[in-house]
């Protein structure tokens, strides 16, 4: 059985995608099959995925005849991966030498189902072939996210510095046609294992590129209140995982936050006052019908998050909110709000 399956969703990369190829072929990890999934690119970049097939038969092009989008691209790829553990990288990345190679042996050595590490960001125009990535190993450290929410409230959803083992996320698949996509399969797998085994070195390299998520200056997406279904694919993920009341709410407090810092992006979005309390309001008013116990807290960190961030986002949202809703969850929406920006924090 292969050691690890690397799936690389490829969508209008061809600028990016060999420095991408070259870092994962000439890595210490030789024991791999790289599933490139072309997701209907119009520029070079399945030219180039051809011409690294014929060189390596490590790697494998599936060339799709219509774009789906990198949840579809990575669903493909995850039906196909044969490996013990599977990656995601992005093809527009770099990963370091000793990356997959430690990560599987260190997964390996204490039978950990994920295992995730740092990284750097990248110039968008930097390339990166003759850097050196060795660096000094440290014994990596265990995180048992039950016994600290503070770890599941501020892992990254990102899935491109992890590694998972097969047979941990098997039947496990992205929401396609969503933004978030990462949010919804990592969040509930990280609390279905438990433990995680977190590397001490930065390993991998996402390029800021114009349009990368993390460097984004256009308008808000309007696919922004994706975060709803998002939120329910974890809830009914945490049910499948037939996740204990505690770890739910953990997860809940978890998404729960990336709203919030979602509301915060849209609250310093360069939009009319307008737009801007019309999405607020949409938001919050779909939340909340969703979920009407979502202002209830569950430990003093969650706590301080409500208090802080209600306070503040509620005048941004404006009557609007309000207005839409039946006459209960009005009052019931304005007594919790003021109960919760009444309360004093010690």
């Amino acid at each position: 059985m292969t050691k690890m399956s690397i799936i690389i969703p490829v969508y209008n990369k061809e600028k990016y995608v060999s420095s991408c190829l070259n870092s994962i072929i000439h890595s210490n990890m030789k024991d791999v099959e790289i599933i490139c999934i072309n997701d209907h690119s119009i520029d070079h970049s399945l030219d180039i995925l051809r011409q690294f097939e014929k060189l390596d038969p490590r790697i494998k092009v599936i060339d799709m005849i219509e774009h789906h989008g990198v949840s579809w691209a990575r669903n493909i790829g995850m039906s196909l991966a044969q490996g013990e553990y599977i990656a995601f990288v992005d093809a527009d990345d770099v990963v370091s030498k000793n990356m997959y190679e430690d990560y599987y042996e260190y997964a390996k050595y204490y039978d950990a189902p994920i295992v995730k590490g740092s990284f750097w960001k990248i110039d968008e125009d930097e390339f990166l072939e003759h850097y050196s990535f060795e660096t000094l190993r440290q014994k990596p450290k265990m995180v048992s996210l039950l016994n600290n929410d503070y770890e599941i409230y501020n892992e990254s959803p990102a899935i491109w510095n992890k590694i998972y083992s097969h047979d941990f996320i098997e039947g496990i698949t992205f929401l396609e046609n969503h933004i978030f996509e990462d949010i919804s399969f990592t969040y509930p797998l990280l609390l279905k294992a438990d433990i995680m085994l977190e590397m001490q070195e930065r390993d991998y390299y996402y390029r800021r590129t114009p349009n990368s998520i993390l460097n984004r200056q256009e308008p808000i997406n309007p696919k922004i209140l994706d975060i709803i279904d998002v939120y329910k694919e974890c809830i009914h993920l945490g049910k499948k995982f037939f996740l204990t009341p505690y770890q739910m709410n953990l997860l809940k407090g978890r998404v729960k936050k990336d709203i919030y810092d979602n509301l915060w992006m849209i609250k310093d979005a360069k939009i009319s006052p307008e737009e801007k309390r019309k999405i607020l309001s949409n938001i919050l008013t779909l939340f909340l019908h969703f979920d009407p116990k979502f202002l209830e807290t569950n430990g003093e960190y969650e706590r301080r998050m409500n208090e802080y961030s209600i306070e503040q986002l509620i005048p941004y949202a404006g009557g609007e909110m309000l207005d839409q809703e039946d006459e209960i969850i009005k009052k019931d929406t304005l007594a919790r709000i003021r109960k919760i920006n009444q309360r004093k924090i010690t």
